[in-house]
Formats: structure tokens, sequence, C-alpha cells
């Protein structure tokens, strides 16, 4: 590469978060009124915020 002269390299902004950990993955995902990010169905919180809950889809 460092021969081509067919490289171009342009200055960009575009948000990267590597999703290495819960903390990262947490503030990518909708949260509700509790600041609890829930990904999946049926799920009840009760006096709960600031989690993180993932129910697989096979759960009922």
């Amino acid at each position: 590469m460092e021969k081509a002269d067919n490289v171009h390299v342009i200055l960009a902004d575009l948000g990267w978060s590597d999703l290495g950990t819960w903390g990262s993955l947490y503030t990518h995902i909708e949260k509700d009124e509790n600041k609890n990010a829930v990904v999946g169905k049926n799920v009840l919180t009760y006096d709960a915020n600031d989690n993180m809950i993932l129910v697989p889809d096979d759960v009922v």
C-alpha cells in the first residue's frame, strides 16, 4: 500500500463504538422510562432501574 498511488484518505466521524462490553451495548439499546434496556418479550420489571435484560426468543 505504501507505494500505491490510488489510495485516498478522508476524515470521517462514524460514531464508532466497540460493542465488546455490556456497558457499551447498554448505551446503544433503547431504554424504558426507568433506564432499563430490555431485549425480549414478556419481561416485567418491578422497582428496577438502570438494568440490561436479555431474554432469548425461545423463553415463554
